[in-house]
């Protein structure tokens, strides 16, 4: 943050998102891939909740994960799609979850955050959407 020229502004924090303490405290909350390690939709939709409940009126929950997209049929048609589908494998094997697009536009409406939007990136194989309390 000092190199940024932030020092003083910006407190960073790390913890486990099903402990989040504080409600109306943060002005963003990121998760970098974290929802699919949660142990299912229950769990997803739980860490979603803590974000949003964590957040200041008009605060940000910003998720980073991997991009997998919406159907088989999406997976043939992108070569980025059809390299994480190896990785699609083993998170079903190792008993995680591959959250789509959709479904991560859902757990964060679902958690009452708004405008949930996918924010242009660089890098093909991560999907990085937003919402705001």
């Amino acid at each position: 943050m000092a190199d940024a020229g932030l020092a003083g502004q910006v407190e960073i924090r790390h913890g486990d998102a099903n402990e989040m303490t504080g409600e109306d405290t943060y002005d963003l909350v990121v998760m970098n891939t974290v929802p699919h390690e949660m142990g299912g939709p229950a769990g997803y939709r739980n860490v979603s909740r803590q974000a949003r409940l964590a957040l200041e009126p008009g605060g940000l929950v910003m998720v980073s994960k991997l991009a997998y997209p919406y159907s088989p049929t999406a997976y043939r048609g992108n070569p980025v799609s059809r390299m994480l589908a190896g990785v699609h494998i083993h998170e079903a094997r190792v008993g995680r979850g591959a959250i789509t697009h959709g479904e991560l536009r859902s757990l964060i409406a679902g958690a009452r955050c708004s405008d949930p939007r996918i924010i242009a990136q660089p890098i093909p194989t991560r999907l990085v959407m937003m919402g705001e309390r």
